[in-house]
């Protein structure tokens, strides 16, 4: 019984390395073949420039765009989620409804998920908070 999970778990893994190392082998294949075309038109030293520009693109653009967000003036946090949060916050129950009956109507159409979503946030958008709230009881014994 161990034996056949540890082996399982094995193949598991060696299914997932032979995937990856599959995918990393045809990238540089790809870059080779890239390389090897180019050189044909531009000759070797310029395929070579060009096949490395166009790896390094991805990661420049990747930079570029962290550089940019951590640049951007500071904006408050007050979006649509934190109304939806608030929404929760004010009414926990029917939050708590809304989420079970999403859960139930999964198998059905995305177009029945919307609607109950949709109803539900109208209502609870619209629903007038209670005023029959209670005040947590206090001890008054403490001297």
């Amino acid at each position: 019984m161990i034996a056949r999970l540890l082996l399982s778990g094995a193949l598991g893994v060696a299914v997932i390395l032979l995937a990856c190392g599959l995918t990393v082998l045809g990238a540089i294949w790809l870059v080779q073949g890239l390389t090897l075309w180019l050189t044909v038109h531009v000759g070797a030293a310029a395929a070579h420039a060009i096949a490395g520009g166009l790896c390094i693109l991805p990661l420049v653009l990747v930079a570029l765009r962290l550089w940019r967000l951590a640049n951007m003036p500071a904006q408050p946090l007050r979006h649509a989620g934190d109304t939806l949060r608030d929404m929760v916050r004010d009414n926990p129950w029917e939050a708590m409804g809304v989420a079970f009956l999403m859960g139930v109507t999964q198998h059905g159409t995305h177009q029945e998920r919307l609607e109950v979503l949709r109803q539900h946030l109208h209502n609870l958008r619209t629903r007038k908070p209670d005023a029959t709230v209670e005040e947590p009881e206090t001890d008054q014994a403490q001297p």
